[in-house]
């Protein structure tokens, strides 16, 4: 497990001018499925309480209805690598409100991307956020969870970029993974 640090890395699109987006903040999200347990009525309701210049982008199909808002823009799930590391570059900050996370390789690679992550402290999601690569929400609390992605807005994303590409490349990158997996089979085969 890991993620290409020779794809996931910080990368130009148009995507902004794409999507008319060019004077708002991005908040993305990224899952196969966009549902209650990835954190979808989360989502939606920091939608509502969001101010007029940010935007939800989810990108995954909805398995439950996602309702048609200015606020949130559904991109069906992509199986181009490139589009989709030209989100994770053009976001301003990465959510994660899922409940039921394994690892969040989702998070990894938006902080391979050099994007920030606000996410919940649940299942496998605080371990993937480093020293200035964004913040854990402590509670699930959607207006605690907007006052800390609106902290990584007003800081700019500049602020964290170069340390989530740092920490990213230190823990999640295939490279040291296999590296790591290598050195535990030598390990067993010395018993």
């Amino acid at each position: 497990n890991g993620i290409d640090s020779n794809k996931f890395k910080p990368t130009e699109s148009n995507l902004r001018e794409k999507y008319n987006l060019v004077d708002k903040k991005i908040l993305l999200g990224v899952a196969s499925g966009w549902q209650k347990s990835k954190g979808l009525p989360d989502v939606i309701e920091m939608s509502e309480i969001l101010p007029d210049d940010c935007v939800i982008v989810l990108v995954g199909h909805p398995n439950e209805p996602i309702p048609t808002s200015e606020k949130i823009i559904n991109i069906p799930a992509t199986e181009n690598i490139d589009e989709l590391v030209q989100w994770y570059s053009a976001a301003d900050v990465f959510i994660n409100m899922s409940k039921e996370e394994t690892f969040g390789k989702v998070s990894a690679e938006a902080l391979m991307c050099g994007t920030p992550v606000v996410c919940y402290n649940t299942t496998a999601n605080p371990e993937l956020v480093g020293e200035n690569c964004g913040y854990i929400c402590e509670t699930e609390n959607v207006v605690d969870f907007k006052n800390l992605v609106l902290k990584v807005i007003e800081n700019g994303k500049d602020v964290y970029t170069e340390s989530c590409i740092k920490f990213a490349h230190e823990n999640f990158s295939t490279e040291k993974n296999f590296e790591a997996y290598i050195k535990l089979y030598e390990k067993l085969f010395e018993v």
